[in-house]
């Protein structure tokens, strides 16, 4: 028996070595995704780059080679784990990849559809995986921590020494009426906005359930920097957001409860959509959106919906509509600096119907917006960590607010959109008890 314990002790301590190893890679792991989803391999872009103005696919190959090595783990990491590979077999998911498939086979450019959806792909994947890495909830506040003031350490640096890739410039190619907004490492201001209102959520969580000093600082340190880009979109949904999430978790009727930022969110798509079609709503729209900053916006969704119909069921093809030659450049071969030149529509379901049919758009409802819905009466209804509720939450909502004004779902590598995803995920795990104990 005395000879027995010292080997059980050894195989012990042999155990807990290994189980902390494997964390330690996990929490590598995590960093990497984030920091990728959040910053990518190409950040601080110089604007006055004329390789900005390039028509077509300009994506970075050094990028999508990060994406498809670290989506390559999360596979593995979901085919050793069949029950948490289970829980993304939803018919939402399902019926919205599947239609997705098929906008690429019927695509203008299939070839080019193809490819941005293998990089959405991965994104998706990457999200999927990134709340089940940690085992515990401080082998999520850590390196979550890590990656927050990773980002906003570079972002300060970036606008101190290298002002002129961090900072807005009259020379800029791209809107140079934005010169003195700062960006940081992002390639723009209002991007970068989002992220700041991200991290400010991210931050109050820490300081709940970690400590007040890091929490704290991270609210701070972001929301100085967020009031520097001047991004009002981002700025105004951050404080909403703010107030209404206590009205989703709190007492009463969770469908009444949840109707109050959802109405509003469908309000607000129909006084700015709908304002193409109706005189008193464009009246009131043309008065919130004079600022200088939201000008094209109106043109563009104008020249939006007037494609639409060309090709309503189908949609244009995953991501081949904008940047065309088709569209830039029309039936002329110079290239247009009106609406036919954005990189999106700045509306998110109005760039699906566009791309993916007005059944894309049906299909993505369901997918960003019902089954976050059911996910969360699942978790308020279960009793789950009320904190990781309250962040997943209001990442999701912000990032649905923003698709008013910005073409976020399924934007490939924007750190919004992978934002999103995250709490989304985090949302269904949560809900069925498979997320951080």
């Amino acid at each position: 028996m005395s000879s027995v314990a010292p080997v059980a002790g050894a195989a012990s301590a042999e155990t807990h070595a290994g189980q902390e190893f494997a964390g330690r890679w996990r929490d590598a792991l995590f960093v990497a995704i984030f920091l990728l989803g959040w910053v990518s391999v190409s950040p601080f872009q110089p604007l006055s780059n004329a390789k900005l103005l390039e028509v077509g696919d300009t994506s970075d190959t050094l990028n999508q080679i990060a994406y498809v090595t670290l989506a390559t783990c999360a596979v593995a990491f979901f085919l050793r784990r069949p029950h948490a590979l289970s829980l993304l077999l939803r018919p939402a998911y399902i019926a919205m990849s599947a239609w997705l498939l098929v906008s690429v086979a019927t695509s203008n450019h299939p070839a080019l559809s193809l490819r941005r959806l293998i990089f959405t792909g991965c994104v998706i994947l990457l999200a999927a995986a990134a709340p089940l890495l940690p085992s515990n909830r401080r082998r999520f506040v850590e390196p979550i921590s890590a990656s927050i003031l990773i980002v906003l350490a570079l972002c300060y640096v970036g606008v101190a020494l290298f002002p002129e890739v961090s900072i807005h410039q009259a020379d800029d190619l791209v809107e140079p009426r934005l010169a003195g907004n700062w960006r940081g490492l992002f390639d723009h201001k209002n991007i970068a906005g989002e992220m700041m209102a991200i991290f400010v959520f991210v931050g109050l969580f820490i300081a709940r359930v970690r400590g007040a000093g890091l929490g704290w600082s991270i609210v701070l340190a972001a929301a100085f920097f967020l009031l520097f880009t001047e991004a009002k979109a981002a700025m105004g949904f951050l404080v909403l957001v703010l107030v209404l999430s206590p009205v989703v978790t709190g007492k009463g009727r969770f469908g009444l409860r949840v109707a109050v930022p959802l109405a509003l969110w469908a309000g607000l798509n129909v006084l700015t959509v709908g304002s193409l079609f109706s005189p008193a709503l464009k009246t009131v729209n043309d008065l919130a959106l004079s600022d200088p900053t939201f000008t094209g916006r109106n043109d563009i969704w104008q020249f939006a919906t007037q494609h639409i119909p060309e090709r309503a069921l189908l949609g244009h093809g995953f991501g081949a509509f904008w940047e065309t030659d088709e569209i830039v450049y029309g039936d002329s071969m110079v290239k247009g600096d009106g609406p036919e030149s954005a990189s999106h529509a700045h509306h998110a379901l109005l760039d699906l119907a566009l791309t993916t049919g007005i059944p894309g758009v049906a299909l993505a409802l369901l997918w960003a917006v019902a089954a976050p819905v059911r996910d969360l009466r699942l978790c308020l209804a279960q009793g789950a960590d009320s904190d990781l509720i309250m962040l997943f939450l209001r990442i999701w909502l912000f990032a649905l607010f923003n698709c008013i004004f910005e073409s976020i779902l399924f934007a490939r590598g924007d750190p919004l959109w992978f934002s999103m995803l995250v709490a989304m995920f985090g949302l269904r795990y949560l809900s069925t008890w498979r997320l951080i104990a």
